[in-house]
């Protein structure tokens, strides 16, 4: 079940052999460890020394990474900044099929991976569970893996999703300045544990609960609060957006 020997873990539990992060947090994600479980399983292993970890993605697609799917599930609130298109969490299936054809994935694994993220909504439960603001940069909107039509369907659900109470979506203009990341960005508040920052990339999730590197974001997304369009705003710019690519019709 685990993918780790029966001898190795004789030997785990004699002290001769170590974990690295990537199987402790496997481990933790098989067993659906809660971020207070995982914090501590990870400071146990000698690993949360410098407050951060870095998890691999299976596929190059973050869904199946198990801890992620804690922190999501448990946080207080959340914040996150997509700079590069429309947040894993809000994405439709037709979406999601073309971000999968943009990454040249096999199709073989197309259907696994897309129930992999719509578990991941499901679990984050953003219509009945915990306030989040998304911050969407205007480039990434206007860029769109798939078909038009896919597009306008999702910037539909955008404006769905924004009218909720749970979700708030704040288009950020194409000439604001923004952080310069590597991915998306979020950061997760929890009343137990300190605020944990995490930057998604193709390859791997970087969880911090770096002070420093905490404060940095928060900082920042303090700027993007203060320069993108309210919630009103960014649900009329989402709604032309869309009309702009409904297709013509011929009389």
């Amino acid at each position: 079940m685990t993918g780790i020997g029966s001898s190795s873990i004789s030997r785990l539990e004699k002290g001769a052999r170590s974990l690295d992060d990537f199987e402790v947090a496997f481990i933790l994600g098989l067993i659906k460890a809660t971020p207070r479980e995982f914090s501590d399983a990870m400071t146990l292993a000698g690993l949360a020394a410098s407050n951060t970890c870095t998890l691999r993605h299976p596929a190059r697609f973050p869904d199946q990474v198990g801890p992620l799917l804690a922190i999501e599930e448990q946080a207080a609130r959340a914040t996150i900044f997509e700079p590069a298109g429309v947040p894993d969490l809000l994405q439709t299936d037709p979406y999601i099929r073309a971000e999968l054809s943009a990454l040249d994935i096999p199709a073989r694994d197309h259907e696994s991976l897309l129930e992999a993220r719509k578990l991941r909504q499901r679990r984050f439960s953003i219509l009945n569970h915990i306030p989040a603001t998304f911050y969407l940069h205007e480039h990434g909107l206007r860029r769109h893996p798939g078909e038009a039509s896919a597009m306008r369907d999702q910037l539909l659900q955008l404006t769905f999703m924004a009218s909720t109470l749970q979700c708030q979506i704040r288009i950020v203009p194409a000439d604001i300045p923004v952080p310069a990341t590597p991915g998306q960005v979020g950061l997760f508040e929890d009343s137990e544990l300190p605020t944990l920052a995490r930057t998604t990339t193709t390859f791997a999730t970087i969880f911090s609960q770096n002070e420093s590197e905490v404060r940095y974001y928060c900082e920042e997304f303090k700027k993007l609060k203060n320069h993108a369009l309210d919630a009103d705003e960014s649900i009329a710019w989402m709604t032309t957006l869309a009309d702009d690519l409904q297709p013509l019709t011929v009389d």
